[in-house]
């Protein structure tokens, strides 16, 4: 069967632009180099039909950990990015965004071939900013990297998993239970792999991008079971 995608959203709130501007002034200066920042997806509170949507704050700027204690218990995913603040609406306008996804989907790749993925799967949806902060105007210009990768499969819906929703959005079930994926190497090969994916999409048969880079990476490190996706 064929799969669809549907890409993320994005929703910055206004604090996250205060923050940026306090940073700017007081510790960033001139200094251009990418700095990491946290965002969030929903997954509890779905509207019907609502795509993916990343979420950020001025809390971005901070810890994931404490992103998530902001956050109501058990209702959101929290991802790792990176922002790159410019110095002039020239760099910002000059700037390739084919060159600037190029170099985030990079990262992506490497993280999936030493396995940093493996041990932590939010950065399957790793992202980036790229930004302009005119403080005299008080204008933000800005725009997002979200890479996906792509591998060929042929993919059989098996339905959702019974029971709560894992606190990780990928995980692999053993005995109907989801557990981490670095316990890949405890399944025997000559078993069917059941992985667990939570989506963030409610678009009926139409997945979060971010299945792409999950998938991929099983091509990558499962390619000798047969995989079943709930």
């Amino acid at each position: 069967m064929e799969v669809k995608y549907i890409n993320t959203q994005s929703f910055v709130d206004s604090s996250f632009f205060v923050k940026l501007s306090q940073l700017k002034l007081d510790v960033l200066k001139l200094d251009q180099s990418s700095r990491l920042v946290y965002g969030y997806y929903n997954y509890k509170r779905l509207a019907p039909g609502q795509a993916p949507a990343i979420n950020l704050n001025d809390i971005s700027f901070a810890s994931d950990q404490e992103l998530e204690s902001q956050l109501p218990a058990r209702s959101a995913f929290i991802v790792s990015g990176e922002i790159t603040n410019v110095n002039t609406l020239e760099e910002f306008k000059s700037q390739s965004k084919l060159e600037f996804l190029t170099r985030v989907g990079g990262k992506l790749i490497d993280s999936i071939k030493n396995k940093a993925a493996l041990q932590d799967p939010r950065l399957l949806a790793q992202f980036a900013v790229f930004s302009f902060a005119d403080l005299k105007k008080y204008k933000f210009y800005y725009w997002f990297a979200f890479p996906a990768l792509h591998s060929e499969w042929q993919i059989t819906s098996e339905g959702p998993l019974n029971g709560d929703v894992p606190d990780l959005q990928f995980s692999l079930v053993s005995d109907g239970k989801p557990v981490p994926l670095t316990q890949l190497h405890t399944i025997p090969t000559d078993s069917l792999l059941h992985v667990a994916f939570v989506d963030t999409s409610a678009v009926p048969d139409a997945y979060s991008y971010v299945l792409r880079n999950f998938l991929t990476m099983l091509a990558i490190w499962a390619r000798n079971w047969q995989i079943s996706v709930l």
